[in-house]
């Protein structure tokens, strides 16, 4: 009798750790801020580097990105498919919330009509990058008070990208968010 072996019975996308939805941390780099940007490879060797973007940003003169803390499962990205047959496309959109705060208020304003890259983290730590400069996303606030005591509170978030030929695009060399968040001062 043959001796029992996982590898025998599994394959490749049972066990794969595959979660949904992404970090409470979102990177949001104003287009109007980038000077370069990392391009897809133009010759990939692999499907997986399909979707992967080399070379890094590089932004204007004394920006550094912004880190938006959104609610603990709130972030959310989806990339439908649009376009006739021959032309088709994907239109990357999602969401976010952000609790109300005086922060928040200021974040939708200036949101509201800044065309972005906005970069969302995987549990895994990869960067899912959504817009670039010449198809930028474009983010809508939205503010509920809620009418009772229990009701949730804050701004709803919804972007868009008018279009991609990626599902997904990831950053090869992904950004150091840590040093975003805490830099390191002489």
């Amino acid at each position: 009798m043959a001796e029992f072996s996982f590898s025998n019975v599994l394959d490749k996308t049972i066990g794969a750790k595959i979660m949904g939805g992404y970090r409470n941390e979102i990177l949001v780099i104003p287009v109007a801020k980038i000077v370069a940007e990392p391009e897809p490879a133009a010759s990939p060797e692999t499907l997986a580097a399909v979707c992967e973007l080399t070379g890094t940003f590089e932004f204007a003169a004394g920006f550094t990105p912004f880190i938006i803390d959104a609610k603990a499962g709130s972030v959310q990205y989806k990339a439908d498919n649009q376009g006739e047959a021959g032309a088709k496309s994907f239109k990357p959109s999602g969401s976010f919330s952000v609790k109300d705060k005086q922060d928040a208020d200021g974040l939708a304003a200036q949101l509201c009509n800044t065309d972005c890259v906005l970069l969302l983290q995987e549990h895994d730590g990869r960067q899912l990058v959504v817009g670039t400069r010449r198809m930028p996303a474009v983010v809508s606030p939205a503010f509920d008070s809620g009418a009772k005591a229990a009701d949730a509170r804050g701004y709803a978030f919804t972007y868009e990208v008018d279009g991609s030929f990626l599902p997904k695009q990831y950053m090869a060399t992904p950004i150091d968010i840590d040093a975003i968040r805490n830099p390191v001062t002489p």
